[in-house]
Protein backbone atom coordinates (compact mmCIF):
# COMPACT_ATOMS: atom_id res chain seq x y z
CA UNK A 1 0.00 0.00 0.00
CA UNK A 2 1.41 3.66 -0.58
CA UNK A 3 0.68 6.62 1.26
CA UNK A 4 -0.20 9.17 -1.27
CA UNK A 5 0.67 13.03 -0.53
CA UNK A 6 -2.20 14.38 0.34
CA UNK A 7 -2.55 16.81 -3.28
CA UNK A 8 -1.40 13.58 -5.29
CA UNK A 9 -2.61 12.75 -8.64
CA UNK A 10 -1.96 10.09 -11.38
CA UNK A 11 -3.26 9.40 -15.35
CA UNK A 12 -3.02 7.09 -17.89
CA UNK A 13 -1.91 8.46 -20.76
CA UNK A 14 -1.61 6.56 -24.55
CA UNK A 15 2.23 6.87 -25.30
CA UNK A 16 3.89 10.33 -27.16
CA UNK A 17 5.61 13.16 -25.99
CA UNK A 18 4.10 15.09 -22.61
CA UNK A 19 4.07 18.20 -21.35
CA UNK A 20 1.88 19.01 -18.00
CA UNK A 21 0.78 22.82 -17.86
CA UNK A 22 -1.03 24.11 -14.29
CA UNK A 23 -4.24 25.97 -15.08
CA UNK A 24 -5.15 28.58 -12.49
CA UNK A 25 -7.42 30.90 -12.31
CA UNK A 26 -5.44 34.10 -12.24
CA UNK A 27 -1.93 33.33 -12.23
CA UNK A 28 0.62 33.18 -14.98
CA UNK A 29 3.57 31.47 -16.17
CA UNK A 30 5.59 33.50 -18.34
CA UNK A 31 8.12 30.69 -18.57
CA UNK A 32 9.94 27.58 -16.74
CA UNK A 33 11.95 26.53 -19.97
CA UNK A 34 10.61 23.22 -19.54
CA UNK A 35 10.52 22.18 -23.01
CA UNK A 36 14.63 23.25 -22.96
CA UNK A 37 14.31 26.21 -25.36
CA UNK A 38 13.60 29.94 -25.39
CA UNK A 39 12.81 30.40 -28.78
CA UNK A 40 10.07 29.49 -28.53
CA UNK A 41 6.51 28.83 -26.87
CA UNK A 42 7.59 31.98 -26.08
CA UNK A 43 9.97 33.04 -28.02
CA UNK A 44 12.45 35.35 -26.14
CA UNK A 45 14.43 38.16 -28.17
CA UNK A 46 17.78 40.05 -27.39
CA UNK A 47 21.33 38.40 -27.13
CA UNK A 48 20.11 34.60 -28.16
CA UNK A 49 23.46 33.74 -28.80
CA UNK A 50 24.52 34.21 -25.37
CA UNK A 51 22.34 31.68 -23.43
CA UNK A 52 21.42 28.25 -23.31
CA UNK A 53 19.10 25.60 -21.45
CA UNK A 54 20.57 23.69 -19.22
CA UNK A 55 19.01 20.45 -17.95
CA UNK A 56 20.33 20.16 -14.66
CA UNK A 57 21.15 23.27 -12.75
CA UNK A 58 24.64 23.13 -10.99
CA UNK A 59 23.77 25.99 -8.09
CA UNK A 60 23.20 25.22 -4.48
CA UNK A 61 22.29 21.67 -4.48
CA UNK A 62 21.52 21.16 -7.91
CA UNK A 63 18.09 20.34 -10.00
CA UNK A 64 17.88 17.38 -11.81
CA UNK A 65 15.51 18.22 -14.84
CA UNK A 66 15.18 21.71 -14.22
CA UNK A 67 15.62 23.12 -17.38
CA UNK A 68 17.63 26.42 -16.17
CA UNK A 69 18.34 29.31 -18.23
CA UNK A 70 21.88 30.55 -17.70
CA UNK A 71 24.33 33.02 -19.42
CA UNK A 72 26.51 31.36 -21.89
CA UNK A 73 29.34 33.85 -23.46
CA UNK A 74 31.83 32.86 -25.52
CA UNK A 75 34.54 35.73 -25.03
CA UNK A 76 34.38 39.23 -23.66
CA UNK A 77 32.99 41.36 -20.91
CA UNK A 78 29.55 43.33 -20.71
CA UNK A 79 25.84 42.75 -20.41
CA UNK A 80 23.82 40.15 -22.27
CA UNK A 81 19.69 40.22 -22.08
CA UNK A 82 16.79 38.37 -23.00
CA UNK A 83 13.13 40.06 -23.38
CA UNK A 84 9.59 39.28 -24.24
CA UNK A 85 6.85 41.65 -24.62
CA UNK A 86 3.52 41.03 -23.25
CA UNK A 87 0.71 42.71 -25.75
CA UNK A 88 -2.21 43.44 -23.02
CA UNK A 89 -3.56 44.91 -20.15
CA UNK A 90 -0.99 44.48 -17.35
CA UNK A 91 -4.10 46.09 -14.82
CA UNK A 92 -3.95 48.38 -12.42
CA UNK A 93 -1.75 45.86 -9.55
CA UNK A 94 0.62 43.10 -10.10
CA UNK A 95 3.12 41.05 -8.79
CA UNK A 96 6.34 38.95 -10.22
CA UNK A 97 7.98 35.71 -8.76
CA UNK A 98 11.43 33.82 -10.19
CA UNK A 99 14.24 32.22 -8.90
CA UNK A 100 17.74 33.72 -9.53
CA UNK A 101 21.08 31.82 -8.71
CA UNK A 102 24.87 31.93 -9.05
CA UNK A 103 26.96 29.14 -10.28
CA UNK A 104 30.51 27.60 -9.80
CA UNK A 105 32.99 30.38 -8.40
CA UNK A 106 31.35 32.95 -9.32
CA UNK A 107 30.06 35.15 -7.02
CA UNK A 108 27.55 38.17 -7.02
CA UNK A 109 30.11 41.49 -7.89
CA UNK A 110 29.40 44.91 -9.50
CA UNK A 111 30.99 43.25 -12.56
CA UNK A 112 28.65 40.22 -12.08
CA UNK A 113 25.34 41.55 -11.77
CA UNK A 114 22.21 39.53 -12.37
CA UNK A 115 18.61 41.59 -13.49
CA UNK A 116 15.21 40.34 -13.66
CA UNK A 117 13.26 43.30 -15.46
CA UNK A 118 9.63 43.67 -13.98
CA UNK A 119 8.62 45.69 -16.66
CA UNK A 120 10.51 47.59 -19.46
CA UNK A 121 8.75 50.05 -21.72
CA UNK A 122 11.56 48.96 -24.59
CA UNK A 123 12.85 45.60 -26.04
CA UNK A 124 16.47 46.49 -25.49
CA UNK A 125 17.11 46.55 -21.55
CA UNK A 126 20.84 47.82 -22.28
CA UNK A 127 19.62 51.11 -24.14
CA UNK A 128 20.06 54.39 -22.73
CA UNK A 129 16.66 55.47 -23.39
CA UNK A 130 15.16 52.45 -21.46
CA UNK A 131 12.72 53.02 -18.84
CA UNK A 132 11.12 50.84 -16.09
CA UNK A 133 11.38 48.39 -13.06
CA UNK A 134 14.20 45.68 -12.48
CA UNK A 135 15.61 43.62 -9.85
CA UNK A 136 19.46 43.73 -9.41
CA UNK A 137 22.23 41.99 -7.54
CA UNK A 138 25.45 41.67 -6.61
CA UNK A 139 27.74 44.47 -5.67
CA UNK A 140 31.26 45.03 -4.78
CA UNK A 141 30.50 46.50 -1.37
CA UNK A 142 29.75 44.38 2.05
CA UNK A 143 27.01 41.80 1.59
CA UNK A 144 25.08 41.35 -1.45
CA UNK A 145 21.39 43.10 -1.07
CA UNK A 146 18.36 42.31 -3.77
CA UNK A 147 17.55 45.80 -4.74
CA UNK A 148 14.32 46.81 -6.50
CA UNK A 149 15.12 49.42 -9.05
CA UNK A 150 13.55 52.11 -11.02
CA UNK A 151 15.26 53.03 -14.37
CA UNK A 152 14.77 56.36 -15.85
CA UNK A 153 16.52 56.49 -19.75
CA UNK A 154 18.79 53.80 -18.87
CA UNK A 155 20.01 55.41 -14.86
CA UNK A 156 19.45 53.17 -11.98
CA UNK A 157 17.14 54.92 -8.44
CA UNK A 158 17.03 52.63 -5.92
CA UNK A 159 13.47 51.63 -4.73
CA UNK A 160 13.94 48.81 -2.10
CA UNK A 161 17.24 47.81 -0.65
CA UNK A 162 16.59 44.10 0.90
CA UNK A 163 16.83 44.31 4.97
CA UNK A 164 18.63 40.98 4.86
CA UNK A 165 21.64 39.91 2.19
CA UNK A 166 23.70 37.02 0.76
CA UNK A 167 26.76 37.37 2.33
CA UNK A 168 29.70 38.39 0.37
CA UNK A 169 31.62 36.58 -2.07
CA UNK A 170 28.95 33.12 -1.69
CA UNK A 171 28.83 31.03 -4.63
CA UNK A 172 26.96 27.94 -6.11
CA UNK A 173 23.38 30.08 -4.40
CA UNK A 174 20.13 29.90 -5.30
CA UNK A 175 17.16 31.75 -4.08
CA UNK A 176 13.12 32.73 -5.00
CA UNK A 177 12.18 36.86 -5.38
CA UNK A 178 8.40 37.73 -4.74
CA UNK A 179 7.42 41.20 -6.49
CA UNK A 180 4.03 42.90 -5.63
CA UNK A 181 3.16 46.28 -6.56
CA UNK A 182 -0.84 47.62 -5.74
CA UNK A 183 -2.80 50.38 -7.24
CA UNK A 184 -1.66 52.81 -5.29
CA UNK A 185 1.95 51.74 -6.30
CA UNK A 186 3.14 50.30 -3.43
CA UNK A 187 5.91 47.59 -3.93
CA UNK A 188 6.85 45.38 -1.41
CA UNK A 189 9.81 42.97 -1.72
CA UNK A 190 9.89 39.44 -0.72
CA UNK A 191 12.08 36.72 -0.52
CA UNK A 192 12.72 32.95 0.02
CA UNK A 193 15.27 32.73 3.29
CA UNK A 194 18.67 33.99 1.71
CA UNK A 195 21.92 31.57 1.43
CA UNK A 196 24.46 31.83 3.99
CA UNK A 197 26.81 29.49 2.96
CA UNK A 198 28.36 28.20 -0.28
CA UNK A 199 26.27 25.26 -2.42
CA UNK A 200 22.78 26.44 -0.06
CA UNK A 201 19.54 27.88 -1.01
CA UNK A 202 16.87 27.39 -3.02
CA UNK A 203 16.68 25.10 -6.08
CA UNK A 204 16.03 26.05 -9.35
CA UNK A 205 12.76 23.91 -9.48
CA UNK A 206 11.54 26.31 -6.84
CA UNK A 207 8.10 27.65 -7.98
CA UNK A 208 7.77 30.99 -5.77
CA UNK A 209 5.23 31.34 -3.59
CA UNK A 210 3.96 33.38 -0.63
CA UNK A 211 4.16 29.79 0.96
CA UNK A 212 8.08 29.53 0.11
CA UNK A 213 8.71 33.44 -0.42
CA UNK A 214 7.13 34.81 2.28
CA UNK A 215 10.30 36.99 3.72
CA UNK A 216 9.19 40.78 4.01
CA UNK A 217 12.42 42.36 2.16
CA UNK A 218 10.83 45.89 2.33
CA UNK A 219 8.28 48.43 1.77
CA UNK A 220 8.07 51.65 -0.68
CA UNK A 221 5.87 53.57 -2.66
CA UNK A 222 6.98 54.78 -6.56
CA UNK A 223 4.65 55.90 -8.91
CA UNK A 224 7.19 57.40 -11.32
CA UNK A 225 5.29 54.83 -14.03
CA UNK A 226 1.97 52.91 -13.77
CA UNK A 227 0.98 52.12 -17.18
CA UNK A 228 2.71 48.70 -17.62
CA UNK A 229 0.73 47.60 -20.42
CA UNK A 230 2.36 46.26 -23.59
CA UNK A 231 5.80 46.11 -22.15
CA UNK A 232 8.29 43.59 -21.46
CA UNK A 233 10.12 41.36 -18.94
CA UNK A 234 13.32 40.62 -19.11
CA UNK A 235 16.21 38.69 -18.09
CA UNK A 236 19.59 40.31 -17.95
CA UNK A 237 23.54 39.38 -16.74
CA UNK A 238 27.05 41.89 -15.82
CA UNK A 239 29.53 39.78 -16.41
CA UNK A 240 33.38 40.16 -16.54
CA UNK A 241 35.41 38.50 -19.50
CA UNK A 242 36.76 35.31 -17.12
CA UNK A 243 35.29 31.70 -18.36
CA UNK A 244 33.34 31.04 -15.18
CA UNK A 245 31.57 34.85 -15.19
CA UNK A 246 30.40 34.49 -18.46
CA UNK A 247 28.19 31.09 -17.65
CA UNK A 248 27.92 32.09 -13.45
CA UNK A 249 24.02 33.51 -14.23
CA UNK A 250 21.16 31.31 -13.96
CA UNK A 251 17.17 32.03 -13.68
CA UNK A 252 14.14 29.67 -13.99
CA UNK A 253 10.19 30.09 -12.72
CA UNK A 254 9.44 33.37 -13.98
CA UNK A 255 5.42 33.80 -12.93
CA UNK A 256 3.35 37.09 -12.85
CA UNK A 257 -0.13 38.23 -11.99
CA UNK A 258 -1.98 41.02 -12.76
CA UNK A 259 -2.81 41.03 -9.14
CA UNK A 260 -0.61 42.37 -6.34
CA UNK A 261 -2.95 39.78 -3.80
CA UNK A 262 -1.93 37.23 -5.82
CA UNK A 263 -0.48 33.77 -4.90
CA UNK A 264 1.84 32.21 -7.00
CA UNK A 265 -0.41 28.44 -8.03
CA UNK A 266 1.74 25.17 -7.50
CA UNK A 267 4.82 24.34 -6.12
CA UNK A 268 5.21 20.99 -7.47
CA UNK A 269 7.27 18.31 -5.47
CA UNK A 270 7.53 15.19 -7.37
CA UNK A 271 6.71 14.19 -10.77
CA UNK A 272 7.37 10.53 -12.86
CA UNK A 273 6.76 9.23 -15.88
CA UNK A 274 6.56 5.21 -16.67
CA UNK A 275 5.55 3.34 -19.78
CA UNK A 276 3.35 0.26 -19.13
CA UNK A 277 1.55 -2.20 -21.66
CA UNK A 278 1.30 0.53 -24.25
CA UNK A 279 0.37 3.79 -22.06
CA UNK A 280 2.10 6.19 -20.06
CA UNK A 281 1.73 6.34 -16.24
CA UNK A 282 2.18 9.97 -15.01
CA UNK A 283 2.15 10.96 -11.18
CA UNK A 284 2.80 13.71 -9.58
CA UNK A 285 2.33 15.31 -6.51
CA UNK A 286 2.67 19.42 -4.86
CA UNK A 287 3.24 20.71 -1.57
CA UNK A 288 0.40 23.21 -2.27
CA UNK A 289 -2.29 24.45 -4.71
CA UNK A 290 -3.72 28.10 -4.91
CA UNK A 291 -6.47 28.71 -6.60
CA UNK A 292 -5.76 25.65 -9.39
CA UNK A 293 -8.28 24.99 -11.85
CA UNK A 294 -6.89 22.19 -12.99
CA UNK A 295 -4.25 20.53 -15.05
CA UNK A 296 -4.05 20.29 -18.84
CA UNK A 297 -1.71 17.52 -20.14
CA UNK A 298 -0.26 17.88 -24.04
CA UNK A 299 0.73 14.74 -26.14
CA UNK A 300 3.08 15.44 -28.99
CA UNK A 301 3.01 11.93 -30.93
Amino acid sequence: MINKPQNYSIIHILSGVLLLFLSSLSAQVIDTFSDGDFSSSPAWSGNTSDWEIVTTSTCGAGASNSYTLRLAVSSGSGTKYLTIQRTASWGTSQSWGFWMGRRSSSAAASSKMSYVWLYANESDVTASTVDGYRIRFGDSSGDDEIVLERIDDGSATAVITSSGAVSNGLTDIGFLVRVTRNSSSSWTLYTSSLPTSNGSGDVATAVPSSTNAATSQGTATDNNYTSFSNGYFGFAAKHSSGATPRAGAEFDQYYFDTSSDASLPVELIRWTAKAEKGHIILEWATASEIENLGYLIYIKV
